[in-house]
């Protein structure tokens, strides 16, 4: 793995996760979209928990953000009819490699991961975030080898993500040249899923689930 090497999307917002806790405070306390939620929290829970509530959500969300940014690049390049012949040419000879160059494009992701606040059964309330990224892709070539896109070469790679909540945005961060380590799987309708894919895309799952936590 190149040192300095962007995984996950956790890792992508970085050292701004400290923050979250206090971000996160600050909106459920203020934003009038999420007034509803705000009326229920007050009603079930004492006002002095709130604070501790929100370095648990927190916490959990930076859990839900261990979503690997190749699972979504590999989503958008799956509708690719020449990326799809390619994986399954090389799938079928393990001894060739495929090089794909790739004209200008833009990828766009939206996830929206959710905590659950419960009092042992009873789920409470849901506080849903909504995470965006846009990748700007100049000069890419992919390297496909054994049937999967093995390595991402960028000549240039910029993108935006951003973490919201209730439409107020708590993080934002641009990167002029992204680079993403490691293979990216490339999931298509008509196959089953192995074993390979099922590993690549547990925390993609995990995180359209989201997480519970206790009040």
């Amino acid at each position: 793995m190149s040192p300095g090497a962007i995984i996950t999307l956790a890792d992508f917002f970085g050292p701004a996760l400290h923050d979250l806790a206090s971000q996160v405070e600050v909106t459920l306390d203020t934003n009038m979209e999420l007034r509803s939620l705000q009326e229920t929290l007050t009603r079930m829970l004492p006002k002095s928990a709130v604070a501790a509530l929100s370095k648990t959500i927190a916490g959990r969300m930076q859990e839900l953000l261990d979503v690997e940014i190749s699972d979504v690049l590999g989503s958008a390049w799956s509708k690719s009819k020449e990326i799809r012949e390619a994986i399954k040419a090389t799938k079928l000879n393990s001894n060739e490699t495929v090089l794909i160059p790739l004209m200008e494009h833009t990828i766009e992701s939206e996830h929206r991961p959710y905590v659950d606040i419960r009092q042992g059964q009873i789920t409470l309330a849901r506080v849903t975030f909504q995470v965006s990224l846009e990748v700007l892709l100049k000069g890419a070539e992919l390297k496909i080898e054994k049937g999967r896109i093995q390595e991402i070469i960028t000549g240039e790679a910029k993108t935006v993500g951003k973490l919201r909540l209730g439409g107020a945005t708590l993080l934002e961060r641009k990167i002029e040249s992204l680079h993403v380590a490691g293979p990216v799987v490339a999931r298509f309708e008509d196959e089953e899923e192995t074993p390979e894919y099922q590993n690549a895309s547990k925390e993609s799952r995990d995180a359209h689930e989201g997480a519970k936590t206790p009040a």
